[in-house]
């Protein structure tokens, strides 16, 4: 009876043992599922990277040669001598920290456009590291550059909060997009009090667990890849093939036609999306030849229509790209609201706002009457493509001269006005020298114009990366 007993006692402290050892793998899978790095795991990762840029005590400051990102994690580029190191940040959900073990981004997994990345790219590529600093209290790090510019994130509560601080007209300033999307005077006595107001505090020192002070790429990049296909081809493809199945009811049509089976009776003949009119004179043959001509017109027009729809079809396959669907981790990033009073796109113009300057662009003649007769003042700039047909646009507070400023607009203009040369010529003058002219929409009679010719230059990255 004791034996019975103690060989039962057996089985159910070793089912026990087996079944604390599954928990625990469950659950040191969930950590590297999530992960978010403690105050202590985060210092350590800032050591071991630190060590890499140091040599015989001092920093060889390398450059940040290339910015990626992906929805989950942003990695920095940077060459050393004879290699690369690559600074891997989290995002914020399940990926708070930095690691150095990943050394690329699949393509597949990449973001194109995004405002963290974006506003990264314009201000700390090209920058030179010097050293990453972690915070003595909270998860707070401190990328500080040659320039004495730094990059300072924190990551609260599975969000992260970035500020940019910097030195311009001998003042120093932030860009904390957290706070407020203006650039403000910094003037706190350590740079991670910043983040005093957001709930940074004293973190207790933990326990480091080594497996997640490594970022195994196998781990964060092994989803289903999926195919994608540019939409304004697809839509292409879509109304030309709606289009060749409009042509191929001439068929139908040319059948009974033979066989005298329609009735051309009236003035109209229609049938489904083919109509006819014809002459009150017309007798029944000319009606009959007046149907076998657009016909004719059909057949050319279907071989036409199945020779553009083959070539979207190639060219869809082409530009086919493969991409993984997950969701963007985007850091603390205060809204704006748009102002009331600012108009909406339409199909007739386009707003476009940058910084403290207001744009609109005319898509037609309509757009164009609109931009100048109600959205636009006396005072705003008009600019026209000289000596070319061209959409208008105008733009508020550009009043005052700037080469920069005025080379981006003249851009912006030479692509809604579909012009190709890389030097644009221009001319431009204010809204109260302009007057319609009566009758002829969207045209205007000009004066106390001025010429110029100005390079082309990527307008939609200077907008999208002026902070």
């Amino acid at each position: 009876m004791l034996l019975l007993v103690s060989n039962f006692a057996y089985v159910v402290i070793s089912e026990a043992i087996l079944l604390q050892s599954i928990l625990l793998s469950v659950c040191d899978k969930i950590v590297g599922l999530f992960m978010n790095l403690n105050f202590s795991e985060l210092g350590q990762n800032v050591d071991k990277i630190n060590k890499q840029i140091m040599e015989n005590g001092e920093s060889t400051c390398p450059k940040i040669q290339k910015i990626f990102s992906s929805g989950k994690l942003l990695l920095l580029q940077l060459r050393l001598r004879g290699k690369n190191l690559c600074i891997t940040i989290g995002r914020g959900g399940e990926y708070c920290g930095v690691w150095d073990t990943i050394q690329t981004i699949p393509s597949e997994y990449r973001i194109q456009r995004d405002q963290f990345l974006e506003f990264l790219r314009s201000n700390i590529r090209n920058a030179r590291l010097v050293k990453i600093e972690a915070d003595t209290l909270d998860k707070c790090l401190s990328f500080q550059f040659l320039d004495k510019s730094r990059l300072l994130l924190f990551w609260k509560g599975r969000q992260l909060y970035f500020s940019y601080i910097y030195q311009s007209n001998n003042k120093w300033m932030h860009f904390s997009p957290w706070i407020s999307q203006k650039k403000l005077e910094f003037n706190e006595e350590s740079d991670f009090d910043l983040f005093d107001e957001i709930g940074r505090k004293q973190l207790d020192i933990k326990n480091i667990k080594e497996s997640k002070l490594v970022l195994e790429a196998n781990d964060v990049f092994n989803k289903k890849v999926e195919t994608g296909y540019n939409k304004k081809l697809l839509r292409k493809k879509s109304l030309i093939s709606k289009d060749l199945e409009n042509c191929k009811i001439r068929h139908e049509i040319e059948e009974k036609l033979i066989k005298d089976d329609l009735d051309l009776s009236g003035h109209v003949f229609k049938y489904k999306n083919f109509k006819v009119k014809f002459d009150y004179s017309a007798n029944y043959y000319q009606k009959k030849n007046s149907v076998f001509t657009k016909i004719k017109k059909l057949k050319k027009g279907e071989e036409f229509l199945t020779k553009r729809l083959q070539d979207v079809i190639e060219e869809l396959e082409n530009k086919k790209q493969t991409f993984v669907q997950e969701k963007v981790n985007t850091p603390i990033w205060k809204k704006v609201a748009q102002s009331s009073n600012e108009p909406k796109k339409s199909d007739d113009h386009v707003i476009v706002k940058w910084g403290e300057i207001s744009i609109a662009i005319g898509l037609n003649t309509r757009g164009n009457d609109y931009i100048r007769g109600k959205w636009s003042t006396k005072g705003d700039m008009w600019f026209h493509l000289d000596g070319d047909k061209s959409a208008h646009l105008i733009a508020k507070n550009a009043d005052t001269f700037d080469f920069d400023t005025y080379s981006v607009l003249a851009s912006m203009l030479a692509e809604y006005s579909e012009f190709g040369a890389d030097q644009i010529p221009v001319i431009f003058t204010q809204v109260e020298n302009l007057k319609g002219v009566k009758g002829a929409q969207g045209k205007v009679i000009y004066k106390k114009e001025k010429h110029l010719i100005l390079p082309k230059v990527n307008w939609k990255e200077i907008i999208s990366t002026s902070w």
